[in-house]
């Protein structure tokens, strides 16, 4: 293939420049080629992560997005899109302070980027929306939470994603309170079966 070597030339004349490998990757990823891609994704990232112009600073940012996209780190929640009942167990000191039931209803934009969340209380009635979207710079999730009762109105916070297994996701989310400290919250998220999270 003519495009395929013309990368292939680029990226031989120009060894030390991110845009050439990040420009194949493109090719490659058009061509099903995921792991070449990867590779060259990878080369990218650290050429221009080394570099300190505008040019190197954007490939960066395209370069991080693609990987995690191809690595599906943008949708670690899979397992949690669609309808579900919702049983939250809030912990101080590993002892059960209190207890919940709602509902939640889960679905990603149509890139399959955004990650939407609407709580739903036991009367059926809409009590919060999180919205959910994963950051490739810093590799966690940026998670903004609107709360209709809350005076603060949206609330931000950033989430460290662990996969523990069996549809089982450790998060860890910090945060700033109203009094301006920084607070970090561990949860455990685990999907019990076809409509039920825990």
């Amino acid at each position: 293939m003519l495009q395929k070597k013309v990368f292939e030339a680029q990226i031989e004349e120009y060894s030390t420049e991110a845009n050439p490998y990040d420009s194949y990757a493109d090719l490659l990823l058009e061509m099903g080629n995921k792991e070449e891609a990867k590779k060259n994704l990878q080369k990218s990232i650290a050429l221009a992560e080394k570099s300190s112009t505008d040019l190197d600073e954007q490939i960066f940012r395209a370069s991080k997005a693609k990987l995690a996209k191809l690595e599906n780190k943008h949708q670690m929640f899979d397992f949690m899109e669609g309808d579900f009942n919702v049983d939250i167990s809030n912990y101080k000191e590993d002892k059960v302070v209190n207890k919940n039931k709602i509902r939640s209803s889960s679905s990603y934009d149509e890139n399959g980027n955004i990650l939407t969340i609407t709580y739903y209380n036991q009367g059926n009635n809409p009590v919060g929306k999180r919205i959910v979207v994963y950051d490739a710079i810093e590799d966690r999730y940026d998670m903004a939470f609107i709360n209709p009762t809350d005076p603060m109105g949206i609330n931000v916070s950033h989430i460290k994603v662990k996969d523990l297994g069996n549809n089982k996701v450790e998060l860890m989310e910090t945060y700033v309170n109203r009094k301006g400290e920084k607070r970090k919250v561990r949860h455990e998220v685990m999907k019990n079966s076809s409509n039920s999270i825990e």
